[in-house]
């Protein structure tokens, strides 16, 4: 824990805005993301604090939002014959292709989703469809739209098939739908802006690809529903909230968590998940107080979050 604390505090004096920090966790949200659509378990703090992986935690954290010296990092992990079983060593070669694609190397992107495909024994696992997601992203860098949208497709045929979480059918979804609309094509860019639209009434964050767009829909649905019992308005809150932060105005975004977290503590109703709602809340404030250079808050922030987490799984 301590050496996490101190990883956690290091990386935060060298971030500068929201997207700075996206940009330093991306790798933890995509292993976190992949590990759950192969394996269908949620990897979680607790994991990472416990060495699941049998790396340290904080050579990890020192190398996060640095994509060269990452992509160096986890090369080496891979030729260490104990760190990752199977599914990690499947997920680790994904996220070396996502940081050589953020580095704009496309064709060393793509040598890695390739090794990673080729150690998947099923081309209708799902994760093959999240690799296919991110072969699509490639080809939008590229500008061959058409090849792009062969990749979402794949990808949206195998999420559905295989009934995926439909956050990450939302999101795929719009993409296509983008796509569409640059083509001029309005009726099919409408068709799957709807079925996005859909999904998203389930969702805490909307799919959107503009944040802004995000930011004005709940806003209006804070605003002007009036049958809004105090539980659901809490989780508006908490959904204006990450837009703001996402946008850098950090001061309005903690007011509006607080708020959230006041309602969520009268009105959390007992059968909703204690540990989803809750610790998303203090993740989500920690990331404020961090970014705002007020660490101490920050990890109790975050500290309430692990212990939170640690506390609801088995010994």
């Amino acid at each position: 824990m301590e050496r996490f604390m101190d990883g956690v505090k290091e990386q935060m004096n060298y971030v500068t805005s929201w997207d700075h920090l996206f940009m330093k966790i991306n790798d933890l949200l995509l292993f976190g993301k992949c590990h759950k659509i192969l394996t269908n378990k949620s990897f979680s703090w607790k994991d990472i604090i416990t060495t699941a992986i049998n790396i340290d935690i904080y050579n990890l954290l020192t190398v996060l939002g640095d994509y060269r010296n990452a992509i160096e990092y986890y090369k080496q992990l891979l030729l260490e014959e104990h760190v990752f079983d199977d599914s990690q060593r499947i997920i680790t070669n994904i996220i070396i292709g996502n940081n050589y694609f953020h580095l704009k190397e496309y064709d060393n992107a793509e040598v890695y989703y390739s090794v990673a495909l080729s150690l998947l024994d099923n081309n209708n696992n799902p994760l093959v469809g999240e690799i296919y997601n991110l072969r699509g992203d490639i080809y939008i860098e590229l500008n061959d739209l058409q090849m792009a949208l062969t990749c979402y497709n794949d990808a949206l045929r195998i999420f559905t098939n295989q009934e995926m979480n439909t956050r990450y059918v939302a999101r795929v979804c719009r993409k296509i739908s983008d796509i569409y609309r640059r083509q001029n094509n309005h009726e099919d860019a409408s068709f799957y802006a709807t079925q996005a639209d859909e999904i998203d009434q389930q969702l805490r964050q909307r799919s959107e690809l503009d944040i802004e767009t995000s930011l004005e829909y709940f806003r209006n649905q804070l605003t002007t529903t009036s049958d809004h019992s105090q539980y659901q308005r809490a989780d508006l809150l908490y959904s204006i909230g990450i837009c703001l932060s996402r946008n850098n105005k950090y001061r309005e975004s903690l007011e509006i968590f607080l708020e959230a977290a006041r309602l969520f503590k009268t009105h959390l109703p007992t059968s909703d998940n204690f540990n989803q709602k809750f610790c998303t809340l203090y993740d989500s404030m920690a990331l404020i107080h961090f970014m705002s250079k007020d660490y101490f808050k920050a990890l109790i922030m975050l500290k309430k979050s692990i212990d939170i987490r640690i506390s609801s799984y088995p010994n």
